[in-house]
């Protein structure tokens, strides 16, 4: 089963917990499940379902090989991975690798990158990119993330020997005045 559609039934707390419990199984290839509109499932219900750490893990491979794969064909202008939970540090540490030692990568020209779980340690990844001469990046987007100083810091310095950029957007990431 890859592919999972409980929408708009009465799933409740105790069924949302039993579903989180399944899809915590290392047998479970499940790549998509959508349970909106069960209007008897809490918030803690909710967050169960998304925090199934099998399911979270599978959906996370599945969606940036999905990603980097067209970033690797040449295949992709721009790359919004805002508001998207299962976005981290490890995926933006790969998508940078991707980057940096792919060969004719020219066509992205813009990343949205949005989630607490991209640290400081993941615009650093990203920074080692920026600094090619190779980069042809114009626009970069970090909303609500927690980069923080250090990430700002990191960017900062990549951006010294960069002549792509020309949009930089980092918004709500924890930057106080040691970053700005």
């Amino acid at each position: 089963l890859k592919h999972l559609n409980m929408t708009d039934n009465l799933m409740d707390d105790e069924s949302a917990k039993a579903f989180a419990e399944s899809l915590s199984d290392r047998h479970c290839v499940l790549e998509k499940f959508h349970w909106e509109r069960n209007p008897r499932i809490s918030l803690s219900g909710i967050k169960m379902l998304e925090n199934s750490a099998h399911y979270r893990n599978n959906l996370r491979q599945w969606f940036t090989s999905r990603f980097i794969k067209k970033i690797e064909n040449n295949q992709m202008d721009s790359l919004n991975w805002m508001s998207k939970k299962y976005i981290g540090d490890l995926e933006i540490n790969r998508l940078s690798n991707i980057l940096c030692n792919g060969k004719n990568i020219d066509s992205l020209t813009a990343v949205y990158l949005g989630g607490d779980n991209i640290t400081s340690k993941g615009s650093e990844a990203l920074s080692e990119w920026i600094r090619r001469s190779e980069c042809c990046l114009k626009q970069l987007f970090f909303r609500h993330t927690s980069i923080g100083d250090a990430g700002a810091r990191a960017i900062a310095e990549a951006l010294e020997s960069n002549v792509s950029l020309q949009v930089l957007v980092l918004t709500g990431c924890n930057i106080t005045s040691q970053g700005a």
